[in-house]
């Protein structure tokens, strides 16, 4: 379904802003986060809000993704998304102001956004950017405990069955991104196997495995204290793509480890 209303409009009021920036602003209203594009937004394209509608319009829905409710254009032909906002905090607030996390948490939420993946893969849709911001852990429903949002630079995978896109891509974010995300190169589902290992790396050990200006991305260094997860993470940032893990590989060593809880 498509609308439309005005930026300004009385679906707004009261509304809290969360946030803006290249692709345009969002908001809280009630118990919905509506983005809306800014007025530049066509340089962007196809990224952006145009994208995350592609992605919702794939069919894309699970627990562990934040639920579409519904998009449309404003007047001025910005177009516009509509989820179920979710209460919670992200990773990264978690990291920067929280207690250290413990070792099944991490486990736990990484979990989550390997579900979410799974069924993003299972449409035809990469994430490309798994990050600390783009993951909120929540407490409630249980079971649930981690959401995936921000589906702005994801990659549509060609039709005919072929797991690797050739569509122009975006790079992600620095720190997180992929080897092949940095260079000339076919992205695949193992571009997000690498970006779920960084996220759990980050929440191990509070702090990413590379340097903002670090390009060298086979020397990684792992601090003492967490042997049982080394060896996961070790596959997970394997510089080569095929070298990765499959998420369904990920997902049941995550299963293990959550049911036989590490040590912290």
């Amino acid at each position: 379904m498509s609308r439309s209303w005005p930026v300004s409009s009385s679906i707004l009021d009261g509304g809290e802003r969360l946030g803006g920036g290249l692709f345009g602003e969002t908001w809280r209203v009630g118990d919905r986060v509506i983005k809306v594009a800014g007025e530049d937004y066509r340089r962007a394209l196809p990224w952006g809000i145009p994208r995350e509608i592609e992605v919702f319009e794939r069919g894309l829905e699970h627990p562990n993704i934040a639920p579409f409710q519904d998009h449309g254009r404003t007047p001025e032909g910005r177009p516009w998304i509509a989820t179920t906002f979710v209460s919670g905090a992200t990773v990264r607030d978690l990291l920067v102001s929280g207690p250290p996390m413990a070792t099944n948490r991490a486990c736990v939420v990484a979990l989550g956004v390997a579900r979410a993946l799974q069924a993003a893969h299972a449409v035809g849709v990469l994430h490309c950017d798994v990050n600390v911001h783009n993951v909120i852990a929540v407490a409630d429903p249980p079971g649930r405990h981690a959401v995936l949002v921000d589906w702005g630079i994801a990659a549509l995978v060609d039709a005919g069955g072929d797991r690797a896109t050739t569509a122009r891509l975006k790079s992600g974010t620095p720190r997180y991104a992929a080897p092949e995300q940095r260079r000339p190169a076919r992205h695949s589902p193992a571009t997000d196997v690498w970006g779920l290992g960084v996220l759990l790396y980050c929440m191990v050990y509070r702090r990413p495995p590379f340097a903002l200006d670090d390009l060298d991305r086979d020397a990684i260094a792992f601090p003492p204290g967490h042997p049982e997860l080394e060896w996961l993470l070790r596959r997970a940032l394997a510089p080569r793509p095929a070298d990765r893990p499959s998420l369904e590989r990920l997902i049941g060593a995550l299963s293990q480890a959550v049911s036989s809880p590490v040590a912290d």
